[in-house]
């Protein structure tokens, strides 16, 4: 398993969090969803508190929401470093908005069978041009939903104020951020 951490501040990076380095889930979704579908309202919930606990550096409460598989190399620690660093360097946090919202059932990637969850979201602070990813979440056997990956891609200001507006253009996309 592979865990990716902000070690030092990057113009544009990736810090992954989760059970695979990599590219979003390959398996074909089970449906996509509104987000105001009645079912995927708890997880649209946890999400936003999840990502405003983690703005308003409440590490503890966040980290709560983990699963114990990821836990298991992400220490508290770690994850507090990382969240903390992050947000150091990327600046005072605006609003979230949740882009999209995907079921997977037994994704063949997947460490473990079962129902998951991708909720993706675009973030905005103060130093960033673009940050976007996604939170996927599992159904674990007490029937709760826990974080199994968080995804989060990102960019400076200064980073993109150097590239052409082509090239700034084309950086959702290749970040994978979502806009439904």
């Amino acid at each position: 398993m592979k865990v990716g951490r902000c070690l030092s501040w990057m113009s544009a990076g990736v810090l992954l969090l989760g059970v695979a380095a990599g590219a979003a889930p390959a398996a074909k979704p089970v449906a996509e969803t509104s987000r105001s579908d009645p079912a995927a309202r708890p997880l649209i919930d946890a999400t936003k508190a999840y990502l405003k606990d983690k703005q308003a550096r409440r590490y503890d409460r966040a980290y709560a929401m983990i699963a114990s598989s990821m836990r298991s190399y992400l220490t508290a620690e770690l994850f507090r470093d990382t969240a903390e660093r992050f947000l150091t360097n990327a600046g005072k946090p605006g609003d979230v908005q949740l882009t999209g919202f995907t079921w997977y059932r037994d994704p063949p990637d997947a460490p473990e069978p079962g129902l998951y969850a991708a909720v993706d979201f675009t973030a905005h602070f103060a130093n960033l041009e673009l940050m976007c990813g996604y939170l996927m979440w599992h159904q674990v056997a007490d029937g709760q939903f826990r974080i199994v990956r968080e995804e989060q891609n990102f960019i400076d200001r200064q980073a993109a104020g150097q590239m052409v507006p082509e090239q700034r253009d084309k950086l959702p996309r290749l970040f994978g951020c979502v806009s439904r």
